[in-house]
């Protein structure tokens, strides 16, 4: 029946491949970022650690980094944890291979890749004695960085690199699916590891708090007890170091959770939204039938008079219903698929796990699920209305309206009030997101931010190992950006200064060259001046400009 009204099969199926199109697309997004264990062994028992900051130093700060120091102490006391790492992000620029490139890096202390449970395609992870002082030229390649870099050169494992003047050997090749990152910005995975090798001065320093931590627990504890073991200790340490860790406390929180961020409830958000989409197209298509149904009454009729049962006549409208939202599902794959290139291309640097949005098992399960579903719900109130049509009306079928017509009205009026609701639901929503964005939008920040550019400018730390060096070099180097044509002196200075300054506050208080921050406040105003900024009248911005 459906290949003798071509036109009605192709507009059903279209509607209904929208609707589970962008329901798989969604759940596509839900399944990678939601449901799907962390690549990693036993992901689960995965945690990462965090400083708890004084509230009068940090207000509304919850979570903050870690001194080495204070790592050291935790790994030492803590009873919990099957094992622990901490890590901290790098950069390198790597020579030798052409042009210099800026590579992302994590440095790890050697426990790093054990508490993933990482295993590498070629050599090896880090050795214990290669993070002391000294012995830490060796660096764990991604398999991407392998790949695109070095040509997946089976001999990569032993051969050396530069590194910021130095030579690095090559030890290992980690798969691209174990790579750990808490960016959600695909440019912004690590390339490599190196070990973070402290000297003994590195690791005494308590005040500085410039590192991430994670841990695994151990089998049968949870995180109720982890987080009262922290905080135990964290007092012990309160005691002993007053200085430097008076009010800070410690939390542990699931790795997926710190991961996942707080994109749940927006996912979750539009996963209702597009699940009214599909109610929406279920609703049309059950019209549509609906409409052919009532247009086959007295063939209906006629089969029923001559023996076939109201079971076989539902069984025949929910079998047709089923195979237009099977097609439909097949066709929604299609457009899935490039719905989700478009979802990872659009918000690749605000949803987490990017790389892993993919067709996989489980959504071709949900896509059959939902157009299981879709068929049964688009067919079943025609179906029911089909067995429970009264034959003498159906009989007279061209004679005149009948009582089977009016039902016919009603059943439709149903669908289309049922469709106008769950419309005006979704253009409700839609109207308030658009709004609470419009005002967003037009929220004066206090400052012009147009026409401003930043920059990174990532110093090798062995030929600019003192401060002194960096800033002379940013000096330099905003004296000649400066005379460009179209850029403003005062916009490259300020932004080499501030990106200096930014650098030095990583360094102890005793390294960092006093002298020649004492018109810090100068270059501030400038900035501020820069961007147009409109102070208020609080006391965090007095004195200021």
């Amino acid at each position: 029946m459906l290949r003798k009204a071509p036109g009605f099969t192709l507009v059903a199926v279209v509607v209904l491949a929208l609707g589970i199109g962008a329901n798989t697309a969604i759940f596509s997004v839900v399944n990678a970022v939601l449901l799907r264990p962390l690549p990693f062994q036993d992901s689960d028992r995965l945690v990462q650690v965090w400083h708890v900051p004084p509230p009068k130093s940090f207000p509304g700060m919850t979570r903050f980094s870690v001194s080495p120091a204070n790592y050291l102490d935790w790994e030492k006391q803590s009873q919990g944890f099957e094992n622990m790492a901490i890590y901290g992000y790098r950069s390198y620029s790597m020579t030798g291979t052409g042009e210099p490139e800026s590579l992302s890096a994590i440095g790890v202390s050697p426990e790093f890749f054990h508490v993933l449970r990482i295993q590498p395609i070629l050599g090896r992870v880090f050795l214990p004695e290669e993070n002391q002082n000294g012995r830490g030229k060796v660096a764990v390649l991604s398999q991407a960085f392998w790949q695109t870099h070095f040509a997946s050169d089976p001999n990569i494992v032993g051969r050396t690199i530069s590194l910021d003047n130095l030579s690095y050997t090559v030890v290992g090749v980690i798969p691209s699916n174990s790579v750990f990152s808490t960016s959600s910005d695909p440019k912004s995975q690590p390339q490599l590891w190196t070990p973070l090798a402290w000297t003994d001065a590195e690791r005494a320093i308590r005040g500085n708090h410039n590192y991430l931590v994670i841990a695994r627990l151990k089998p049968g504890a949870d995180l109720k007890q982890a987080r009262a073991e922290m905080s135990t200790i964290s007092a012990r340490l309160e005691q002993e170091y007053p200085d430097d860790d008076k009010g800070w406390g410690a939390t542990v929180v699931s790795l997926r959770d710190q991961l996942v961020g707080d994109v749940r409830p927006a996912l979750m958000v539009l996963l209702g939204a597009v699940g009214f989409v599909l109610l929406i197209a279920c609703a049309n298509v059950a019209n549509l039938v609906l409409v052919k149904t009532l247009a086959r009454q007295k063939e209906i009729a006629i089969r029923t008079t001559l023996g076939a049962s109201s079971v076989r006549v539902a069984r025949q409208i929910l079998s047709e219903t089923l195979l237009l939202a099977l097609t439909g599902g097949a066709l929604g794959l299609v457009f899935a698929h490039f719905g989700v290139k478009l979802i990872v291309a659009f918000l690749a640097q605000s949803l987490p796990r990017t790389t892993d949005i993919t067709v996989d098992a489980w959504v071709l399960a949900f896509t059959l699920a939902v157009s299981v579903f879709t068929g049964v719900i688009a067919g079943l109130l025609p179906a029911m209305r089909a067995s429970k049509a009264n034959l003498n009306d159906s009989l007279k079928q061209g004679l005149g309206r009948t009582d089977a017509d009016s039902g016919g009205s009603r059943t439709r009026s149903v669908l289309v009030i049922s469709e106008v609701a769950l419309s005006l639901v979704l253009l409700i929503g839609a109207g308030l997101m658009i709004r609470t964005l419009a005002r967003l939008r037009n929220v004066d920040p206090g400052l012009d931010p147009h026409n401003v550019l930043t920059m990174t400018l990532a110093l090798s730390s062995t030929k600019y190992d003192k401060p002194v060096q960096q800033i002379a070099f940013t000096t330099s180097f905003c004296s000649v950006c400066a005379a460009c044509p179209g850029w403003r002196q005062r916009a490259r200075l300020i932004l080499c200064l501030w990106e200096t300054e930014a650098r030095l506050s990583r360094l102890p208080s005793k390294d960092i060259p006093r002298c020649r921050c004492q018109n810090s406040r100068k270059w501030r105003s400038g900035w501020w001046n820069l961007v147009s900024w409109k102070p208020c009248a609080s006391r965090c911005c007095r004195g200021v400009v």
